[in-house]
């Protein structure tokens, strides 16, 4: 009988423990709800995760700059488009140029066959200067495609100086989730501890 009552004592406390933390960890969910919020407020959801941006509706200034990105690329496209049209109309040959971005950020046009930089030197693509020619193709420019580079890149950095203040005040707010997330850690470790303690039980 003794040992029943500590059995059942001991699943009373364990019970007792597992209602804890997910009655914690329920209570952290809520209150992570408004660091969600602040995310979803503040960052461009849109750009992300190819860019992380703070969203432009937040000053004139931001907006202003967004509006000139977004003719820039529309502008990048339209290059990209064009080129395409032109190889076409010499080979016969649809949608064979791809657009690909260094990580320098520089833009740079790319056809998926190394022997097509002989059709480059021709004529025709006189405005094209072949960059480097590897295994997977020939990656060439035009001073169209430098120039809108190089105006996408100080748009950016232009955006960038402009929401590093905006950045600066919502990670203020956000540190301030930083004992939240840590009471999620001990109540997942509890959580851990009691998963731990279930397995040798049933297993042993």
């Amino acid at each position: 009988n003794s040992s029943n009552n500590s059995d059942s004592g001991d699943d009373s406390a364990k019970a007792s423990a597992l209602k804890t933390s997910l009655d914690g960890l329920n209570q952290v969910a809520r209150d992570l709800t408004n660091c969600v919020g602040l995310v979803g407020k503040v960052m461009d959801l849109d750009a992300a995760p190819r860019e992380y941006l703070i969203k432009p509706e937040f000053n004139e200034a931001l907006g202003d700059i967004r509006r000139e990105m977004d003719e820039t690329e529309a502008e990048i496209d339209q290059a990209h488009q064009d080129m395409n049209e032109r190889w076409l109309d010499a080979t016969g040959k649809e949608g064979q140029v791809r657009l690909e971005q260094s990580s320098d950020g520089s833009l740079q046009f790319r056809l998926p066959n190394a022997n097509d930089s002989k059709t480059l030197d021709e004529e025709d693509f006189g405005d094209c200067l072949v960059a480097r020619i590897l295994k997977n193709g020939v990656y060439f420019t035009t001073k169209e495609l430098r120039e809108l580079a190089e105006q996408k890149g100080d748009l950016s950095s232009q955006y960038e100086s402009e929401q590093r203040e905006i950045v600066s005040k919502a990670m203020e707010v956000a540190v301030t989730f930083a004992p939240v997330l840590e009471r999620a850690s001990v109540f997942i470790a509890e959580l851990d501890v009691l998963a731990s303690l279930a397995y040798v039980a049933a297993y042993n």
